[in-house]
């Protein structure tokens, strides 16, 4: 297993290709949820990939997500510009095969880097936008 260094903090290379799902923070809400749930039913998965979360935000983490998904935390501040730089740096680094996103400022952020690094992306959305 080699290293790479990225948003401060190695990021363990096993050969596997990465998955990156990426979220604002781990709150108590049904986004959070979902993806912690979608994490810890990775089964088989996470035999073939790597799976990495990113959140946006430097908040407490109110929701668990299992031991074999490396969680890296970013500073974006609430901010859409902060979340895209700083995605983008990690992203690089990260060499995603896939970017899945949750939550209006993770999708965007998600789906600009995916188009500027030409990663294809998932982005996950309940709400209807006019809500926010």
């Amino acid at each position: 297993m080699t290293f790479v260094e990225a948003a401060g903090r190695n990021i363990p290379r096993t050969g596997r290709r990465p998955i990156l799902f990426v979220i604002n923070s781990l709150g108590l809400g049904g986004a959070e949820r979902a993806l912690a749930t979608i994490l810890s039913n990775a089964g088989e998965r996470r035999e073939r990939y790597d799976l990495h979360l990113v959140l946006l935000d430097a908040l407490p983490r109110w929701r668990d997500v299992p031991g074999f998904v490396a969680v890296h935390e970013l500073d974006g501040r609430g901010s859409l510009g902060r979340s895209v730089w700083q995605l983008a740096a990690f992203s690089r680094r990260l060499r995603p095969a896939l970017i899945v996103s949750f939550l209006v400022r993770a999708n965007v952020a998600g789906a600009v880097v995916g188009r500027m690094l030409g990663i294809p992306g998932v982005a996950c959305e309940r709400m209807h936008l006019s809500s926010h």
